[in-house]
Formats: C-alpha cells, structure tokens, sequence
C-alpha cells in the first residue's frame, strides 16, 4: 500500500503533468505556420505532445497517411523539424525515454524554437526532479509565447513550491523577465505561501534587476486590490534594506529624507505640471502648487487600527490668496472607499517654519487609511510654495 505522502506526491506529479498536457496542443500549433498543408501535422504534434506528456490522453486515432511513418519522412528530408519531433513523441509514447530524449535533445540544436521539444524535455526535468532545467524550459517557452502566460503560469508556480526549484525560479526573476511583474501578481491570486512570494521578490539580485523595487510595488498594489492590507505590509517590510527598518514608524519617512523602499507605504509623489513635488535632501519635501487644477500631490498607505491619534507636522512658505484662490490641505481617508477621517486645510503660512497638531479618531471598521496631501482648484488661483519638515502621528491612551 502507497504511504499518504506517496499518494500526495503521486497526485501532485499528475497534476503538473496535466497542466503541461493541457498546454501542449496550443504551443504546438505556435511552433508552425498555420497553412492548409501543415494544420493536419501541427494538430498531430499537439495531440503526440499530449499523450506523451501526460497517459492520460491517447493516442491520436487518425493520422495522415503521410504523417504515419516519421523517420521515412526523415530519410528524405533529415532536417524536417516538424518530423523529428513526431519520432521523438513517438519513441516517448512507447516507452523508450531514452531514444526520446536524444531525438528531443537533437530537435532543439536544430530549431532552438522548437515548442514540442521544450515542453517535453521540461516535462522529463520535473519527473527527474531536476526543477533548475525546467525552469529554464519554461523560460524559454514564456519567450516564444508571452500570450500563454496564464497557461505556463502555473506549471512554474509549481515548480517554484517544489523542493530545490524556489532558487531557480528566484534566479529567472532576479534577470527581470517581461512576464516577472505579471507572475508575481499571479502567485497572490493562487495559494500561494506569502513567505515563498515575498523571497522571490526581495533578494537582492532581484531587487538590482528591477531597477529597486517596480516588481515589489507591483505585488504590493496586487495584495491591497485583494484587501490584504496586513500581508501587503509585511511583505514591503521584508523588502525594506536592513538599516531602514528602525527607521519604520507609523509614517514612513516622515522627516522626508527620501528612504528607501517601494511604494504604497512610502510616499507617492505626483510631480508634474499641476504641480512641483518633490524632496530636497536635508530640507524636506517641497510643494510649489498653482491653485488652477485639483490635484493629489503627495500620498502613502497606513494601517491605523481603530483609535485615538495626535497628528503632527512642521511647515513653513508663502503665497496664500482668498477663499476663492484654492487650498492646500492634508487629508487622511479610510480603504478602499471609506469616509474621510479629516481634511485639514494648511493656512496662515509664514517662513518660519511652526509645528502643528491635531487629534483625531479612527472610526471602527477602517483599519487602513490613504494620508495625503491634497490641493483644491480656486476660483482665482493664487500660487503657494510649503515646505514640510516633519509629518508624525501618534496613538492616544
């Protein structure tokens, strides 16, 4: 009798197998030109990569007649692919891995775009527990089919879970593929461990390829959009360099001295025409705002639990008009579309920078929050130039 982890494992192997059976007729059909003379054979490769990937499916019934005898059809033309790798199937399907493997091997030197070849040698790495050079394969698929990624996703999900493949997996990442963001956002929609996701993302490697961190925002945005704010946060946490992470306080960065670390939960700066955003190092974050057009100029995520809180913050600038010029003012709204906690308008500006407070209550059921700085378009804009030194906030006993 089988133990329960033999079984487990059994159903685990036939379950990736089907998956890359199910995948076998598309990428085949990828690998000729769809003319009147080559759909027959394309669908007889899709059908031969089936069924030797995967007992499950049989054997095509009905095939051509000359599509019958493969290496015949080699003797005339030893260098047809699309021959090679019906032998190849062939030999698979009745057993004799061995002559398959070399035909397969031989198929891909002479056309390394070869799908068949792929799918079947990635298929053969995994059953020999060789996750590294199925790894590869599916790299290389994922290259000559990028519209397949939802169907190769999780056949790489697979291996990435699987014992010796999370490295692997880790390394195609750490390159910055085309499909990486899109993978990764994939690995939060399955179950998925968040801790496996969160070391495919944040090693170092990875993080250099990606330009430091436009994957890592992406998995976060993807974790928020689900509305698992508390895994979104412990995932940027893992991102974070080691010598930030005493530096972590319920607002991030609050001195603005421009902190590493992606995005929700580090500030968003929206610079543009609208208006000048931006951190000066050693004094603070910069707001040049012209009153014409409403605009968010600077955000970030927070998790407040529901409480008493003391906001806090220091500014100093210039230029306020009436109460028709527009207005600048911080604002702190409850996730995904809740109520406003307060909008507090930042006025009676000077050059002397003065530090101000507030109390405020976080109503039950809001546990995360957008704080932002936001301006509101005026009747007759009047120009404003702030600079903020500090932003804090505090729970209250």
């Amino acid at each position: 009798m089988p133990s329960v982890r033999q079984a487990a494992t059994a159903a685990a192997a036939g379950a990736v197998a089907l998956a890359v059976a199910a995948v076998a007729v598309s990428s085949a059909f990828s690998a000729f030109t769809r003319t009147a003379r080559n759909r027959a054979e394309t669908r007889l490769i899709g059908r031969l990569t089936q069924a030797a990937i995967d007992p499950r499916f049989s054997m095509p019934e009905r095939v051509p007649k000359r599509l019958r005898d493969p290496v015949a059809v080699l003797s005339r033309q030893p260098l047809d692919s699309a021959a090679l790798a019906r032998a190849g199937l062939r030999a698979s399907i009745a057993g004799n891995q061995k002559l398959a493997y070399s035909l397969m091997v031989d198929l891909l030197q002479r056309d390394p775009r070869s799908r068949p070849a792929r799918l079947w040698l990635m298929n053969e790495s995994l059953k020999a527990g060789h996750p590294g050079q199925a790894a590869d394969q599916l790299d290389r698929l994922l290259a000559l089919d990028p519209q397949m990624q939802s169907q190769y996703f999780p056949v790489l999900a697979t291996v990435a879970a699987r014992k010796r493949g999370e490295q692997p997996v880790s390394s195609l990442l750490a390159r910055n593929p085309p499909w990486r963001e899109a993978f990764l956002s994939y690995l939060t929609t399955r179950n998925v461990s968040r801790d496996l996701i969160f070391r495919l993302t944040a090693s170092p490697t990875a993080v250099a390829s990606a330009g430091g961190g436009t994957a890592q925002t992406a998995l976060l945005q993807s974790l928020i959009a689900r509305g698992d704010y508390d895994g979104a946060y412990l995932a940027w946490v893992n991102f974070l360099p080691e010598g930030a992470l005493a530096k972590v306080t319920t607002v991030y960065d609050g001195d603005f001295a421009g902190l590493p670390g992606p995005q929700p939960f580090n500030w968003t700066f929206n610079d543009g025409e609208i208006a000048s955003v931006g951190i000066e190092r050693g004094q603070g974050l910069q707001i040049d705002y012209g009153g014409a057009q409403t605009v968010r100029m600077a955000s970030q995520t927070l998790l407040l639990k529901p409480g008493q809180y003391r906001f806090d913050y220091v500014v100093h600038g210039s230029g306020e008009g009436g109460d028709d010029s527009g207005s600048v003012s911080w604002h702190l709204q409850c996730l995904p579309r809740g109520p406003a906690v307060f909008d507090m308008p930042i006025q009676k500006l000077t050059d002397r920078a003065v530090a101000r407070a507030a109390r405020f209550a976080v109503p039950a059921g809001c546990n995360a929050q957008t704080l932002s700085i936001e301006g509101t378009a005026g009747t007759f804009p009047a120009s404003r130039s702030i600079w903020f030194t500090h932003v804090s906030i505090a729970g209250l006993k």
